[in-house]
């Protein structure tokens, strides 16, 4: 055996963790049996003898087993979104001023003002109406687990019902690769969203070209480009939101 390895297993207080995980009706079996796993879980990711207990309790099903498999998803997960948030902190700090540069169109101007002073919920109600249970808990964790600012969730929001019914899972793809290119302020999120576009419209006009031997004349068109990131079905949403705020502000004023 390891000498680390036993050294490292004398430091864990397994008492303390069996008799912590038996108030939740866990087997002292199931915590020898899974402790070698359980103590290269506590290796890997520097975690105290109570940081497992938090972990594993919440997992626990009616069996009471311990799922190895599921507590290591569930510890990477929460290391990626510890990285993402102090990733995030550190690039609003220095996106700021790289926004500055980014010019946009009157409509565009139309929408980030919105995006910038409106709360993900409202901004959300504005897009759907009624919002199921599921889409408020993706509102959520990219609020307070993502730590993303309200304007880029409402950009988010915006930009992935263009093409989807619903909010759903792989909209946390999206994020993802919007962080990944430094996408940080709603302004940057509208830039790089025109960039995509623009990019899969000359890949369209390749294969159409390749296919017929003729060009895609909408590939040149950037005025229609410009309705798809702001129409006029938008711009009634929009108004309709200043108006439900009017009454709100009677309401309570």
């Amino acid at each position: 055996m390891n000498p680390f390895y036993r050294q490292r297993e004398r430091g864990i207080d397994w008492k303390l963790i069996t008799y912590q995980l038996s108030l939740y009706n866990v087997p002292p079996e199931e915590v020898m049996h899974k402790q070698k796993q359980l103590q290269m879980c506590m290796e890997s990711y520097n975690l105290t003898e109570t940081d497992l207990v938090e972990i594993i309790v919440p997992l626990l099903k009616d069996n009471k087993k311990i799922n190895i498999d599921l507590i290591v998803n569930t510890i990477a997960r929460k290391c990626r979104t510890k990285k993402r948030s102090n990733q995030m902190k550190e690039a609003i700090r220095k996106s700021r001023k790289s926004s500055n540069n980014i010019n946009l169109s009157n409509s565009e101007k139309r929408l980030l003002d919105k995006v910038e002073n409106t709360s993900t919920s409202d901004f959300l109600y504005l897009l759907k109406k009624r919002n199921n249970k599921y889409e408020n808990l993706i509102r959520l964790a990219l609020k307070h687990q993502y730590k993303l600012p309200d304007e880029l969730i409402n950009i988010l929001f915006y930009d992935y019902l263009k093409t989807h019914k619903y909010l759903r899972y792989d909209i946390f793809n999206k994020i993802d690769d919007w962080l990944d290119h430094g996408v940080i302020t709603a302004k940057q999120a509208i830039a790089y969203s025109k960039e995509v576009e623009s990019k899969k419209q000359e890949i369209n006009a390749r294969d159409v070209y390749c296919r017929t031997g003729k060009t895609l004349e909408s590939r040149t068109d950037w005025s229609k480009k410009n309705n798809y990131i702001y129409t006029k079905d938008d711009e009634a949403k929009l108004k309709e939101l200043e108006e439900w705020f009017k009454n709100y502000e009677k309401k309570y004023s």
